[in-house]
Parts: C-alpha cells; sequence; structure tokens
C-alpha cells in the first residue's frame, strides 16, 4: 500500500468504501493497475486485521472475561 503514496484520509474512505475493488483504488491513487491490485489487496488486509483487533478487544473486554 505504501506505493500508492496515499494519505490517510484516502485511505480512510477506501477502507470505507462500499465499493471497494482494484479498479476504484486506480483511479483514487491514479496509479496502474497492477499497483492498485497490490493496494486493493493490502485494503482487505487492513480490513481482516481491523475486524481482528475489534474481536481482541471485545473479547477482553466482556463481562465474562472480566469476571470469569
Amino acid at each position: 500500500m505504501l506505493s500508492l503514496w496515499l494519505g490517510l484520509t484516502d485511505i480512510y474512505n477506501l477502507f470505507r468504501a462500499r465499493d471497494l475493488g482494484p479498479t476504484k483504488v486506480a483511479k483514487v491513487s491514479k496509479k496502474p493497475m497492477e499497483e492498485a491490485e497490490r493496494g486493493y489487496a493490502g485494503l482487505l488486509e487492513l480490513r481482516r486485521l481491523h475486524v481482528e483487533l475489534d474481536t481482541a478487544v471485545r473479547d477482553a473486554t466482556s463481562p465474562i472475561s472480566l469476571f470469569g
């Protein structure tokens, strides 16, 4: 994703985009499709990690884990 040279706002907007795909990444980043596909894969990985983090926080702060 670093090769896309996007700011945090663009990354966040792509991260949240319902219609995320390599074409959208290419349009926003103004990079060739090959780089955009790698950026798209990076964004999908970022989404996966976000879910993993949310799940870990939920599990760590649930009442059962605090008192059980």
